[in-house]
């Protein structure tokens, strides 16, 4: 190559760099989309549009929170990690959408190459609930029972594949038990099917499930979380119960494409800490049973990195993924 060439292609390098970096010091400069991978309605897609609207507040730009749900979060994700690596298309992601691809290897995409985390912005947390008559009302009591007659102790979840199902399989694995699966469509249907007395146990999320556990209507066995609920504060953890050092939850969190480039996801995750830190967040939050976790990127990859880690082995030996 000819030095006149060598140099016009350094100065073309050197142009773009600067360019890029100019662009990215004046983020924002128009509208930035949230893509949530789940319904309209649902908890996780509400909860985005308030902290979207504290967000705009701190980036002086319009954030708009786009519903794309299907095949488990998998068409949200998608069209996120398509979307220009800029900043200007983020995605609300859960634990269910790093377990997703570990179950169905349909799913050609890779979270942790493909996306680049922008920070936490909650946990969710689980609970396992037992049916009102159950003849035990702890977990050493399911435990017990379990062992005394193995795969005829019944739990449900929100289905075959599912975060909750990889979670009641992972606790039961930890307790050396063997319990037997019911899918349900959904986390509502599970728990229909624990107060019609259908199966033994479910898990659920504590938002969803902690009025009913209060009232009496089923039981509350554990928390799968680290800490005990403030939601529920009487249930212990599973860790507490009768399973030493065990604990899963569900993160929320946001991410953006591969390749954004730093200052801008530093401009991000400034700026989302500081709306998740907003009274009407923090008021939302509680309101919709989650726990407030808010964590740099680094802290949330790495909470993720070390759930799924967890979990890939239990994956293969379940062989759940669809054929």
């Amino acid at each position: 190559m000819s030095l006149r060439r060598v140099a016009a292609s350094a100065a073309a390098a050197l142009t773009m760099f600067f360019t890029g970096a100019a662009g990215a010091q004046e983020y924002p400069s128009k509208p930035i989309t949230i893509i949530s991978p789940w319904e309209p309605g649902s908890s996780v897609t509400l909860f985005q549009r308030v902290v979207a609207k504290e967000l705009e507040k701190v980036l002086g730009q319009p954030v708009i929170v786009d519903p794309r749900p299907g095949a488990t979060g998998a068409i949200g994700i998608g069209a996120a990690i398509k979307a220009p690596a800029d900043g200007y298309t983020l995605v609300t992601t859960v634990t269910s959408s790093f377990v997703s691809p570990l179950v169905n290897k349909q799913i050609k995409f890779d979270m942790f190459r493909e996306l680049t985390p922008v920070a936490q912005q909650a946990s969710i947390e689980w609970a396992i609930i037992g049916r009102p008559d159950l003849d035990v009302s702890d977990l050493k009591g399911v435990i017990a029972k379990a062992k005394a007659k193995p795969g005829t102790v019944t739990y449900g979840s929100s289905g075959i594949g599912s975060a909750l199902h990889i979670a009641m399989a992972a606790l039961a694995a930890e307790a050396g038990i063997t319990l037997r699966h019911v899918p349900y469509k959904g986390e509502a249907t599970a728990i229909v099917g624990v107060m019609g007395k259908e199966v033994d146990l479910a898990i659920t999320t504590v938002g969803g499930i902690a009025p009913k556990i209060r009232s009496g209507e089923v039981k509350g066995i554990v928390v799968t979380s680290r800490n005990r609920s403030p939601y529920l504060p009487d249930v212990p953890t599973a860790s507490e119960a009768g399973v030493p050092g065990f604990a899963v939850e569900s993160f929320n969190g946001l991410h953006a494409p591969a390749g954004t480039p730093a200052v801008v996801l530093d401009k991000l995750e400034s700026a989302l800490l500081k709306a998740l830190e907003s009274p009407e967040v923090v008021e939302y939050t509680q309101k919709a049973s989650f726990l407030r976790d808010p964590a740099p990127r680094g802290e949330y990859d790495a909470r993720i990195k070390k759930l799924i880690n967890s979990f890939k082995p239990l994956v293969e030996k379940m062989d759940i993924a669809p054929k």
